[in-house]
């Protein structure tokens, strides 16, 4: 085996997986995280994690629903996949593979029936929607296996320029 004070070094470098709940960065004293969560028992322990670590702080998941099959076959597990979000805000479906279909990601918003709950088609619409309404304190934690993780480098880049619109 591996000595003992070679592996605890070992342990005290690692980093953990890419995306699965990395902070990209903190900023004023907010937190930004991505997650590669995209079913929901990845979203509800995600964000259980988030409530353990951030208890004090208001949870923001930013969500972005994978391929319009997975989003209707597991539509109500969605639904009541965020009740540890304080905020939730719910991207149109990033389609991957499949083509696009009628179905919007809206509806999975009106079916949480939470004044928190809001529906953002667009990705640059949601970062500028988190820029103005962010205080110090929150956590962002975008959820998403497509390619939603320019939010967060969107929002970690404009708060280290102190560009906040409050």
């Amino acid at each position: 085996g591996l000595p003992l004070k070679e592996a605890a070094a070992a342990l005290a470098e690692f980093r953990g997986a890419d995306r699965r709940f990395e902070v990209k960065g903190i900023v004023d004293d907010i937190t930004i995280i991505d997650d590669y969560a995209h079913h929901p028992t990845e979203i509800r322990a995600t964000l259980d994690a988030a409530r353990a670590r951030y208890a004090s702080s208001r949870i923001w998941a930013v969500w972005q629903p994978h391929t319009y099959s997975r989003t209707h076959a597991l539509f109500n597990e969605f639904v009541h996949s965020f009740g540890e979000a304080d905020q939730v805000i719910v991207s149109e479906v990033y389609a991957s593979r499949e083509a696009k279909e009628e179905f919007s990601a809206e509806a999975i918003v009106q079916y949480m029936r939470r004044s928190s709950a809001h529906f953002i088609a667009a990705l640059s619409d949601i970062s500028k929607y988190l820029i103005t309404h962010l205080q110090p304190g929150d956590v962002v934690i975008v959820l998403s296996a497509g390619d939603a993780d320019q939010v967060s480098a969107d929002v970690l880049a404009h708060l280290k320029q102190g560009e906040r619109h409050e």
